[in-house]
């Protein structure tokens, strides 16, 4: 696939986002990479309120055919978090899968899996509802406790784009 059908989809995707503006949520490529974007999600409910947990989405030049890879940058003892080898905090989310892991039986049901309709806005509306849910059972992963990680998320400040903590 040309590199140019993805450059056009996620252009199409950032002003998707720019004309449909959240309060809780913002996304942008790298000013010298539009293939790498981070993303800000505000947390729900009354523990997470005001906690904005820091993303690295990466696209593949096959996108919107193959999904992102999405990184959270502050460990969350969350079930479908994981860390991986090289220290990457993986996000096992379904709509993130192109039978990757899954079963034969997983791979032929209706409605899972990634789909290349599935934009930015998509991905990181699906990230907050399901990683920051208030009703979320937290707690095993990484061994590390929630409030510690919401301390962690809100001190955390990226190398990569301008993302500092919240005064």
């Amino acid at each position: 696939m040309n590199n140019s059908v993805a450059i056009k989809r996620l252009l199409r995707d950032l002003k998707e986002l720019s004309e449909n503006p959240l309060s809780d949520l913002t996304a942008a490529p790298l000013d010298d990479n539009i293939f790498i974007w981070h993303a800000n999600l505000r947390g729900i409910g009354s523990n997470m309120q005001n906690v904005v947990f820091h993303f690295v989405i990466e696209f593949p030049t096959t996108y919107p055919t193959n999904p992102p890879t999405v990184e959270i940058c502050t460990l969350l003892p969350h079930p479908n978090v994981f860390l991986r080898p090289n220290q990457k905090h993986y996000i096992c989310l379904d709509i993130l899968e192109q039978e990757d892991f899954s079963s034969e039986e997983q791979k032929n049901r209706a409605y899972t899996g990634w789909t290349p309709s599935y934009s930015v806005l998509s991905i990181i509306l699906q990230l907050q509802s399901f990683l920051l849910d208030e009703q979320m059972q937290y707690g095993g992963q990484g061994h590390i406790k929630l409030e510690d990680a919401l301390n962690r998320a809100r001190n955390f400040t990226c190398s990569g784009c301008p993302h500092k903590p919240t005064s």
